[in-house]
């Protein structure tokens, strides 16, 4: 059988393929940036600014991590409220102050700006923090009313003639106790 005599679907088997692809033709309708970075002895310019913004995926990822960052950073922050012990929503600032040998319990109740607070009568408990003591420590009892004030300021006048402190807070359902140190004046 000789090549005439073959069938056309032999002859197209044996057929090199046809290209179309010409790379002139593709680079003269490409950008300059394309064209200049196929110019032989041109080296491609790389810089940050290309890789972070070279193309949209690339600006969109660079966009999220900045995103990212500044949520994990406002949310690391430490709050706004100020230091101090919270009771029913009221945030107490406590300090103990020695004047001319008189210990002196000062607090400064302040109501948070909106939400629920605890208003009404609070028993204190003051007891002197003793160390490795046999018996209970005295305890002295004082009431005190948290009224509907932004900031309110109590002293108690204490019995004890010791530099540290417990104190223990009883409004309604709430409870708190704290140790405080007395400081010299």
């Amino acid at each position: 059988m000789s090549n005439d005599e073959k069938t056309p679907a032999e002859n197209e088997i044996k057929r090199e393929p046809v290209n179309h692809y010409s790379r002139e033709r593709r680079l003269s309708r490409a950008s300059p940036m394309v064209r200049a970075m196929n110019e032989e002895g041109t080296p491609a310019r790389r810089g940050l600014a290309r890789i972070l913004f070279g193309s949209p995926s690339n600006a969109l990822l660079f966009g999220c991590i900045i995103m990212i960052c500044v949520v994990i950073f406002l949310y690391s922050r430490p709050s706004q409220r100020p230091p101090g012990l919270v009771l029913g929503g009221n945030t107490l600032a406590l300090a103990v102050e020695q004047e001319e040998g008189i210990n002196i319990l000062s607090i400064i109740k302040t109501a948070p700006g909106s939400g629920e607070v605890y208003l009404g009568p609070v028993e204190i408990t003051v007891s002197p923090a003793l160390q490795g003591a046999a018996e209970a420590p005295p305890a002295y009892n004082h009431w005190l009313t948290f009224n509907p004030a932004d900031s309110e300021f109590f002293l108690v006048v204490l019995p004890f003639d010791d530099s540290a402190f417990f104190v223990r807070f009883r409004a309604g359902d709430y409870q708190l106790s704290a140790r405080v140190e007395a400081v010299q004046n």
